[in-house]
């Protein structure tokens, strides 16, 4: 979702040490993401500390001290406390962390002693069309912002960077007649080439990192055809964070309009499907 300048160092060192050695291969867990989420489970679970994952329980704060100097548990909503033996491991989204310190005194802290914080803002990748059949463009350079400290936490975490959305197709085809053994069980489309089709948006030129250009697919029966029953296969295409969310953002998603942006936009992930299953429409089952 954002191009090598502003990417973070560690994604791009394990990108070029796996991907690019001799022999290297993207590789599909057997059994599908399902087995790696039941090993992960399986693993935090083993053991004599009785640990247990539990699911769809929101988290309303995360709690401390009243000093604000450690933290002590959760709250989730309906009141009932987790009480943590040593700490808190925080996983949400970076732009939500500032909403689950209610203590003041913990929020002083966390946000360099400053006493008062103007609201802050995401940096936004992309420059936003509002005319959904002009492309939106990323930015060239990373989006700045003005914040009162930024050494404070909070500051760090509410103006962190977005990166574009993913636009995903699913699909469950008909297999009949294809040679699955010789299809590749990952493709990368460039629906306009990597130089782009030429074209100038926001005076950035359109190229390998443009508005869904780039179309990841992948074809994951080639290697477990346990993921489909026999005669069939799954196929998934997204545009990997290349997705302006903005077109999207007040749309209900029931509406007519939503319904039809999505057909819309989705026919470049259609046509990268198409470029390694000609007729795949007239396969479709379930999309």
């Amino acid at each position: 979702g954002l191009p090598a300048s502003r990417t973070a160092a560690a994604a791009m060192a394990y990108v070029l040490y796996d991907m690019h050695r001799p022999g290297a291969a993207l590789d599909y867990p057997q059994g599908g993401l399902g087995s790696v989420i039941d090993a992960l489970v399986k693993g935090v679970e083993q053991g004599s500390q009785q640990s247990k994952v539990n699911l769809r329980n929101h988290v309303e704060t995360i709690d401390t001290t009243d000093d604000g100097d450690r933290v002590t548990g959760l709250t989730l909503r309906g009141g009932k406390k987790v009480v943590a033996r040593e700490g808190v491991i925080s996983n949400v989204p970076v732009w939500s962390f500032n909403q689950l310190i209610e203590n003041n005194s913990a929020r002083q802290k966390l946000d360099g002693l400053l006493t008062s914080v103007n609201n802050r803002s995401p940096r936004q990748s992309w420059i936003t069309s509002e005319n959904t059949s002009n492309r939106s463009t990323i930015r060239t350079t990373r989006p700045s912002v003005e914040t009162e400290d930024d050494d404070s936490l909070f500051s760090k975490t509410d103006t962190a960077e977005q990166t574009g959305s993913f636009l995903h197709l699913h699909l469950a085809l008909n297999a009949e007649g294809l040679d699955l053994e010789s299809m590749e069980a990952h493709y990368t489309v460039m629906d306009r080439g990597l130089e782009g089709d030429g074209t100038s948006e926001n005076a950035v030129s359109d190229g390998p990192c443009g508005e869904l250009n780039m179309i990841a697919l992948s074809n994951p029966c080639v290697i477990d055809s346990t993921l489909a029953p026999e005669g069939y296969m799954v196929v998934h295409a997204y545009g990997a964070g290349n997705e302006p969310y903005d077109i999207w953002k007040n749309l209900p998603r029931n509406s007519p309009e939503y319904k039809a942006l999505k057909s819309e936009r989705a026919e470049v992930l259609w046509r990268a499907v198409e470029s390694i299953i000609p007729d795949a429409r007239e396969r479709v089952v379930m999309d």
